[in-house]
């Protein structure tokens, strides 16, 4: 486990994670579809900021084909079994009920990015109860993309919150994950006075995508 607080290590530790997550939907009777709008490229940083409506998302994500990476997220999802080891060691756990954490975690997501890691981070913050209805975006990986000037990556999960959601039980079904990759938003040259326009642009792409799959009244 210790080998995993080594950077150079972390493009191996996180196939074994895309590993894992095969392993998962290959005993689930889970499968998935990659609509590649946009190729990511092997050598360049990104905010990826996925919507947030199903447990099955983090090991969704980890299958898109980038692995210089690290998840930015709530603490919580340290008790997550398996991909815990992560995100105890690699990952950046956010725990927005200390200050003091709080701001040490960013000051990692940007020496992060400076090294040219990208990071995964939900933007809805937490997994809503309307889906396939988005949540309200929060402002923290767009101001942390603006301040960085790097581009954030759309990731639209269309069907993973028909396919496993917990309320008081856990409901579950095996069948396609459809996941759309879509083009970058730049970033170059916005403002902190851009954060809104940003935020917009970005739940606009995914809400246009699940539009065309859902009824979305």
């Amino acid at each position: 486990m210790f080998l995993l607080y080594k950077e150079q290590n972390y493009i191996k530790a996180n196939k074994l994670r895309a590993f894992w997550a095969h392993c998962v939907f290959l005993f689930t009777g889970l499968r998935y579809h990659i609509d590649y709008r946009y190729k990511p490229k092997k050598n360049k940083s990104y905010i990826v900021c996925p919507n947030h409506f199903s447990y099955l998302d983090i090991p969704t994500v980890v299958l898109i084909g980038i692995f210089n990476y690290r998840f930015m997220a709530k603490v919580e999802l340290n008790n997550i079994p398996i991909f815990n080891i992560f995100f105890k060691t690699i990952d950046i756990p956010v725990d927005r009920g200390n200050k003091s954490a709080a701001y040490k975690a960013i000051k990692q997501a940007e020496e992060s990015i400076d090294r040219n890691l990208s990071l995964i981070i939900f933007p809805e913050g937490t997994i809503g109860a309307h889906q396939p209805h988005l949540l309200r975006f929060k402002n923290g990986p767009f101001k942390l993309a603006i301040e960085k000037q790097t581009p954030i990556l759309p990731v639209t999960f269309v069907d993973n919150w028909n396919h496993l959601y917990v309320d008081e039980k856990i409901y579950g079904k095996p069948g396609l994950l459809r996941i759309v990759v879509h083009e970058p938003i730049e970033t170059t040259g916005l403002t902190i006075e851009d954060i809104e326009t940003l935020k917009e642009k970005t739940y606009n792409v995914m809400h246009a995508e699940l539009s065309r799959h859902w009824n979305m009244k």
